[in-house]
């Protein structure tokens, strides 16, 4: 593979700005696997992009080999972070994952994490790490996943609902304060119910079209693949599916046999969003049923033993959506019947803050049904949450 396909690698990705960042998630199908591999080829899907998370990564020698296809096809340096443990529940099958990026473009700063996953929740725990433009215009957390695919669509929305938590303690642990940007194989569409919490933190970029080959002549089959993001604080410029085979003129049977059965998905980053660009686009990038900055995310009404003896138990948790650091000051926390904890100190962007019933000195939750009430300074209600039927929080 020549200088006449790295010259068709370019003319055929028409649209993104030379100074745009382009970010691109791809499910590499057994990177490492088997003697079929065509190095050239997959190094050629990865060559027009900044920055490529990796999903089904076998070895992190697979990686190297990459990295090693990417120089010589290229020229430029190329960098990677392999996730330092494998993943999977089965001993006989365990995956990496990976974040290849150009060095000239794009720094690794730190902060390289394989999720712990205390309750088991994943089959793949998740890995992240944190990334800067060489420039230093852009900072933010990159994370990926492969959910499972299971035995069926529930076992798949089952694990894609615990990626809010992910998402939120990344922001809280990791991140710094940088946005997050999931990526991954999600073996789900973006519109299914198993990203309904998900969905009120990040926004998919992909909504439209599909990334897996199908195996009839340029078909693709699924939406699996995306990349979710903050819409508040990054501004996507364009985002497309890397229909590689058809780029590389290629057929299916052939990318499916030695490159990959999945087609990147990819952003376009353009100019960072400003401070005033972040305040006035909360509510117009938002879900439509965010009404406030702050909101009220899960409630726990029954604490374990005796509520009367365990005001700890019980309580209501709320995340700070905006843009930066929130004032709680003035912030009421009430049930129907009129119990009110006044909220005290500040909440960074993105996390979250529990509030137990100790502050009331009396339990306040009924653990058959209640409403949990957030009102701002104003005493503008912003954000309720009815159970049952709403989210519960979990013993964690």
């Amino acid at each position: 593979m020549g200088k006449r396909l790295l010259v068709l690698i370019f003319l055929l990705l028409p649209g993104i700005s030379a100074q745009a960042l382009t970010i691109a998630s791809w499910n590499t199908k057994h990177l490492g696997w088997g003697t079929k591999r065509d190095w050239s080829a997959t190094a050629a899907v990865v060559a027009p992009y900044d920055f490529v998370a990796l999903q089904e990564v076998m070895s992190g020698a697979a990686v190297k080999r990459l990295v090693q296809a990417l120089e010589q096809q290229t020229g430029a340096d190329w960098s990677s972070l392999v996730s330092e443990t494998s993943v999977g529940r089965s001993k006989r099958y365990q995956e990496f994952y990976a974040f290849i990026w150009r060095e000239e473009v794009v720094d690794y700063v730190g902060g390289a994490v394989v999720y712990l996953d205390p309750g088991d929740l994943f089959a793949r725990e998740p890995f992240a790490a944190r990334f800067q433009t060489d420039n230093g215009q852009y900072r933010w957390t990159a994370a990926t996943v492969h959910v499972i695919y299971g035995d069926s669509r529930d076992e798949r929305r089952r694990e894609a609902r615990q990626l809010d938590d992910y998402v939120n303690w990344l922001e809280e642990e990791v991140a710094e304060g940088d946005p997050v940007i999931l990526t991954g194989d999600f073996n789900l569409p973006p519109e299914s119910a198993g990203f309904r919490d998900l969905a009120r933190v990040l926004k998919p970029a992909i909504r439209e079209g599909a990334s897996t080959l199908s195996a009839k002549e340029g078909r693709y089959a699924n939406l699996y693949d995306n990349i979710w993001y903050r819409p508040d604080a990054l501004k996507i410029q364009e985002t497309r599916i890397d229909r590689f085979p058809q780029r590389l003129g290629i057929s299916h049977n052939l990318a499916r046999k030695t490159v990959s059965d999945h087609a990147p998905v990819v952003i376009a980053l353009g100019e960072p969003v400003s401070p005033q660009e972040e305040l006035e686009g909360i509510q117009a990038t938002s879900s439509p049923d965010r009404k406030s900055m702050l909101e009220i995310i899960c409630v726990h009404p029954d604490a374990p033993g005796n509520d009367n003896n365990n005001l700890a138990g019980e309580w209501i948790k709320i995340k700070n959506f905006g843009p930066r650091r929130l004032d709680l000051t003035g912030w009421i926390v009430a049930d129907e019947a009129g119990h009110e904890i006044a909220l005290e100190g500040s909440l960074n962007s993105g996390q979250t803050l529990r509030v137990n019933s100790t502050a009331l000195g009396r339990p306040i939750w009924n653990n058959s049904g209640d409403t949990a009430i957030l009102h701002n300074p104003q005493s503008t209600v912003v954000s309720t949450l009815h159970y049952p039927g709403g989210r519960i929080c979990e013993d964690r």
